[in-house]
């Protein structure tokens, strides 16, 4: 065996100190060195629909390919937590509803991604601040906004015209009177969600328990079996069994739109981004029809839902997947997916108020960005309770108001029977 010179052993003291202090160099790269492809989870939507199609462009900066795994809203979360809690690593970016952020975090299934902010100094202070404190837990931030939304009244401006109505309804009063006068003219009046599920009748009737004066917890224990529980969930179901289209007890979000969208109904409290596809010619009847205002006050409250990506525990492509969220959410991408498609639920302040957003949804004359933005200011994070038994108290009182809806039981034996199957759920620090 040769003699090592002066040199070689130099090389290998080197050597030696980088695998000790500089593991990551060590391996030839970073923690995803390996993996220049990752797989990513998503919710079909617009949004999703935009970025998919400028998959290539990231692909060409950064080298990495994607795989993309688009499910509907109501799988996307389900299969997140069955491969979150198996800690299967086939993905390495999932995309989730802010409701399971304390589930998610609190089994450290999700990574913190401070640690990947700071590093790269990633500007999150242009997020909207509710919808960043939606993904946050114990101080720590375990997703980042894909897109956001809140509630609004949208309504036929024809329809209600027809019916003698002069005047938009601001509070529950007017919206009551507006709602007679276009079921006296036969003109169905009003569409909402209603379909049983946690992001169909449980997204739509808190704004109503909300509004009219209802709270999820007082002094920590549950309060829904209340008067302001009963009133609501009464409220919502003649909305829904008298006024509303045929079928409109079990509506989905999309088929509210598609009911908008078919001049079909004059009035409906949906979603902020229903605008662009209620505006677009090739698949909307009532293109420059419709007017957007806010909730009535004393009925409902402006919803709160966004919906984040994050990168599993389990990923072994974790900096790849953080190259791909911000690329994703960077002020560029939204503003040309928004530019270029119709997804108008950005999630950047500098990008709803850049001039060519302002330009392209200038709908209703300005009216509906103008709602947009103060509904986003005055929506709560828990508008929704974000509890880690959310899913277990959900799926009871989805269940409960579905039963009022659909004549099976009173309200007042439906919310009983929601104190009887979750009543014992106590949060001490809960404030709203």
């Amino acid at each position: 065996m040769k003699r090592m010179t002066r040199f070689s052993f130099v090389l290998l003291v080197i050597a030696l100190i980088t695998v000790q202090f500089f593991p990551v160099f060590a391996k030839g790269g970073s923690e995803s060195s390996g993996g220049d492809t990752i797989t990513v989870m998503l919710q079909k939507h617009t949004t999703t629909d935009a970025i998919v199609a400028a998959l290539d462009q990231f692909t060409a900066s950064t080298g990495v390919k994607v795989k993309v795994d688009i499910l509907p809203q109501e799988q996307v979360v389900s299969k997140a937590q069955l491969i979150l809690s198996s800690g299967d690593s086939s993905y390495d970016v999932i995309m989730y509803d802010n409701m399971f952020t304390v589930q998610f975090a609190g089994a450290n299934w999700i990574r913190d991604l401070g640690p990947y902010i700071s590093a790269t100094n990633y500007d999150v202070n242009d997020f909207m601040s509710g919808f960043v404190n939606a993904f946050t837990y114990n101080n720590k931030t375990y997703a980042l906004p894909i897109y956001g939304e809140s509630f609004m009244l949208m309504y036929n401006k024809e329809l209600i015209a027809r019916a003698g109505i002069t005047k938009v309804p601001a509070n529950k009063v007017e919206f009551d009177q507006a709602i007679q006068k276009l079921s006296a003219a036969g003109i169905p009046a009003f569409s909402c969600r209603g379909a049983r599920d946690l992001g169909g009748n449980l997204y739509l009737w808190p704004s109503f328990f909300l509004g009219m004066g209802g709270q999820w917890f007082t002094d920590g224990k549950l309060s829904v079996n209340t008067r302001y529980g009963v009133e609501s969930v009464k409220y919502y179901a003649d909305l829904l069994t008298r006024y509303s289209i045929p079928g409109g007890t079990n509506l989905t979000w999309d088929q509210v739109q598609l009911a908008l969208q078919q001049n079909k109904v004059a009035m409906a409290v949906d979603a902020t981004n229903f605008a662009p596809r209620l505006e677009n010619p090739s698949n909307s009847l009532v293109v420059g029809k419709i007017g957007y205002t806010e909730v009535p006050v004393d009925l409902m409250v402006p919803s709160s839902s966004c919906w984040g990506l994050a990168i599993p525990m389990a990923s072994k492509n974790p900096d790849a997947a953080w190259k791909f969220i911000q690329w994703v959410l960077s002020a560029d991408m939204q503003l040309s997916t928004a530019i270029d498609g119709d997804r108008c639920d950005v999630t950047r302040k500098s990008v709803m108020n850049n001039p060519q957003f302002l330009s392209k949804y200038n709908y209703d004359n300005g009216n509906w960005i103008k709602t947009t933005i103060a509904a986003m200011d005055k929506c709560s994070a828990d508008y929704r309770p974000r509890i880690a038994d959310w899913a277990k108290l959900g799926d009871s009182l989805a269940g409960a108001v579905s039963s009022v809806v659909s004549g099976q039981a009173t309200a007042e034996a439906a919310l009983a029977q929601v104190d009887r199957e979750v009543g014992s759920l106590t949060y001490p620090g809960y404030k709203k």
